[in-house]
């Protein structure tokens, strides 16, 4: 059962929240070292701790729990577990329409769960309407995050589609940075939108999911569950979401900043804006390793800037080695999703009458049950 499960994950979710403390210390030393006379002060723990966990942590547990939620809630039901038992691959179908649904409906949720207001009516929100224009992009609306006392300078669009497309400005973002500024980062984020990068990241997701449904059927079938399985799904993970997405999530940023030096025609104000938002964040100018995973160092993100003449050209080449990781990535999901389908068609008849020997075994079990307890009415005219 879901309460179950959920208190299963309660000892994890706990630890999880908990580890956020060493962080604290750290951020604040950071942020001390490097933002030396800020006009912000940093907040206390409690302020940390309800931030982390409603920016990161719901963000991570709360689509988990749906989707343990859901999968219960097909298994409690007869003619869909009869239906998953006999057909394993409805489970996968079943995941991707939950995937999309969430797609759908999570910008919905995290403007709640983040605490947004809507930016007032003025000049800046003239100023992004025209943009938006001339960028031939429809966003429903502009957000403004209240993340309190903790210096967090960002930006970020999230929908798929225009009804459900927003893009959200911390408040400390808003107040740090100028009406020029704030335009090139908004700039930035619509570059994601007219790039299909939302988009793009769901298709990779769903080869994801594909890929590990599919091998996963082949492993229990040649290995059986259990420790090879487990190696298996956390070598795909690390692949797919370290590796393959890290290539995917830098290409995205530098696809965003070039539009948005193009659409703005002022690469000035957005190499400014990276270098305050980086001063406000503590965030170095040259990053490695993993502090570089999903975005290039902002050293280098201005430089790509600076260097670059013909931005057409450049978005043009980086698309192509996008869609190339895409393509792979599909070509993968799609071989081993039609493999598991095509062996599980075969097998389904012997599956559905293993289905139906287990449930006429339960039966004669419970028919036997209400015998011995004199229960059954044939038992009671005997007697």
């Amino acid at each position: 059962p879901f309460v179950t499960k959920f208190l299963i994950l309660t000892p994890f979710m706990l630890t999880l929240i908990l580890s956020y403390i060493p962080f604290y210390k750290v951020e604040r030393f950071i942020y001390q070292a490097q933002t030396t006379g800020a006009q912000t002060e940093f907040p206390s723990l409690s302020n940390f701790l309800a931030f982390q966990i409603r920016t990161y942590f719901m963000l991570a547990v709360l689509p988990l729990l749906v989707f343990i939620f859901v999968f219960d809630v097909i298994h409690a039901i007869r003619p869909l577990r009869d239906m998953v038992i006999t057909y394993p691959f409805a489970e996968w179908l079943a995941s991707i329409l939950l995937l999309m649904a969430m797609y759908i409906l999570m910008p919905f949720v995290l403007k709640y769960i983040w605490v947004t207001k809507p930016l007032p009516d003025g000049p800046l929100r003239i100023y992004l309407n025209a943009i938006a224009y001339r960028a031939n992009i429809k966003i429903r609306d502009f957000l403004i995050w209240e993340v309190g006392p903790r210096p967090f300078v960002n930006a970020l669009l999230i929908g798929l589609f225009p009804f459900n497309r927003f893009v959200i400005f911390t408040d400390s973002l808003i107040k740090n940075l100028s009406d020029d500024e704030i335009a090139a980062v908004f700039s930035h984020e619509v570059g994601h939108g007219k790039f299909n990068h939302l988009l793009i990241l769901l298709l990779f997701t769903m080869a994801y999911l594909s890929i590990l449904f599919s091998l996963s059927g082949v492993i229990d079938s040649a290995l059986g569950t259990g420790i090879w399985n487990f190696g298996f799904s956390l070598t795909l993970m690390l692949f797919f979401w370290l590796f393959l997405f890290g290539q995917l999530s830098r290409r995205f940023e530098l696809q965003a900043d070039w539009f948005a030096a193009q659409i703005t025609a002022d690469p000035d104000s957005f190499t400014r804006a990276l270098t305050r938002i980086a001063y406000l964040n503590g965030i170095p100018m040259k990053t490695s390793g993993i502090s570089s995973l999903t975005h290039p160092s902002i050293d280098k993100r201005i430089s790509s800037i600076a260097n670059r003449t013909d931005f057409a050209s450049a978005q043009l080449k980086t698309m192509k080695k996008i869609l190339l990781i895409l393509a792979v990535s599909c070509a993968l999901g799609i071989a081993g999703l039609s493999y598991s389908i095509v062996n599980e068609l075969n097998s389904a008849p012997q599956r559905q009458l293993r289905t139906q020997a287990f449930e006429m075994t339960r039966k004669a079990y419970s028919l036997l049950a209400e015998c011995e307890k004199g229960t059954d009415p044939t038992v009671q005219m005997e007697k």
